[in-house]
């Protein structure tokens, strides 16, 4: 009987200690560039990077809140905008790995696999008046992530890039290390 009790608190243990492992997190590197200043009180237009999916149109919205915190103000029609905001983004193919160790709660071994993406997000912001020829824009400030983890769904990593990105709006960092949970 003794024995059936200290195999259930094994289990349940080792249960709890697997569940509070996987709280989601995003660990990457994240460079930044400032060229010039711009006016806060400059227009901008998020420029759409592929198509009009529900994804890129969150991307958008994302960028553009970001862009109002720091004092920016958004239009809708391009021609309006002081600033034009650029965005891209890769999700590369994964490395799985396999791993086995020994199973102490319930014996023989223990088989795990992983998967890791690499990923990478940018932002660049561009003045419009500066850019004479569109093949060489004049940017203002540029941000790059570098990343890689189990999730290859840019619609759940999107928020958190963004967001790490525009922390360093105005500052000049490379290769900058950074951890944030999911959110």
């Amino acid at each position: 009987m003794k024995q059936a009790q200290y195999y259930i608190a094994i289990a349940i243990f080792s249960a709890l200690i697997d569940t509070s492992a996987c709280t989601p997190l995003i660990l990457g590197r994240v460079s930044t560039a400032t060229y010039q200043s711009h006016s806060t009180n400059a227009t901008f237009f998020v420029v759409p990077s592929g198509g009009t999916t529900l994804t890129e149109k969150n991307i958008q919205n994302l960028i553009a809140k970001e862009m109002e915190k720091i004092g920016f103000r958004r239009t809708t029609n391009v021609a309006d905008a002081d600033l034009a905001v650029v965005y891209s983004y890769s999700i590369g193919a994964g490395t799985t790995s396999v791993s086995s160790s020994p199973d102490f709660v319930w014996g023989g071994q223990k088989v795990e696999s992983s998967t890791e993406y690499p990923r990478y997000f940018f932002v660049g912001i561009i003045d419009r008046a500066q850019t004479i020829n569109p093949k060489d824009p004049v940017f203002i400030w540029q941000g790059e992530i570098y990343s890689s983890g189990s999730s290859s769904n840019i619609a759940l990593l999107a928020e958190s890039f963004v967001t790490e990105l525009f922390k360093w709006y105005g500052k000049n960092v490379t290769n900058k290390r950074f951890i944030n949970p999911r959110l």
